[in-house]
């Protein structure tokens, strides 16, 4: 008996996440879509189709929405993912507001500190882009969902035709 590779069980474990809550939406009225073959008007007819052009860049997955969705990156980021993103976000904020009452007690060198906030928000991004982006390139259901919530789009590499969930009847 062999163990599954690193990262098969987290993987598992979110597409099963995520079809729970598509199954949910969807006895509730909303028409989210499971596979590929569900989206409307999409340029591809598989999922394998989608990679396989990804994989040879004639296409691009690209991050979508400037929002960040905490529900969906907690859903899809595995636990150590889901810690980095409570430091990175605390290194934001922590590090400046310490900085600063330190600049007032001892010295104002401390008032560098308050560059923390950059530090931590851009961290932060690169974090949930790249669960975001990897989690899409794992699984059909995911990758469905995510173009659904408008986190992910995909766009030619001239960057002229850009498909993305149009939510608009």
């Amino acid at each position: 008996m062999t163990a599954p590779p690193p990262g098969a069980r987290s993987q598992t474990t979110s597409e099963a996440k995520v079809l729970l809550v598509v199954n949910d939406l969807r006895a509730k009225g909303k028409q989210i879509p499971r596979a590929i073959s569900e989206i409307p008007d999409f340029p591809f007819s598989t999922y394998s189709a989608l990679c396989e052009s990804i994989a040879r860049h004639q296409v691009l997955l690209q991050r979508f929405s400037s929002n960040y969705e905490n529900g969906i990156f907690s859903l899809l980021a595995s636990p150590s993912e889901r810690a980095l993103s409570t430091f990175f976000t605390g290194l934001a904020f922590l590090l400046p507001l310490g900085s600063v009452v330190l600049a007032f007690v001892h010295s104002w060198w401390w008032l560098l500190g308050t560059l923390g906030l950059f530090a931590g928000l851009s961290r932060g991004k690169r974090l949930y882009n790249r669960v975001i982006l990897s989690s899409a390139m794992r699984s059909e259901v995911v990758f469905s969902f995510l173009y659904f919530t408008q986190q992910v789009c995909v766009t030619s590499t001239d960057f002229k035709e850009s498909f993305y969930w149009n939510r608009e009847p």
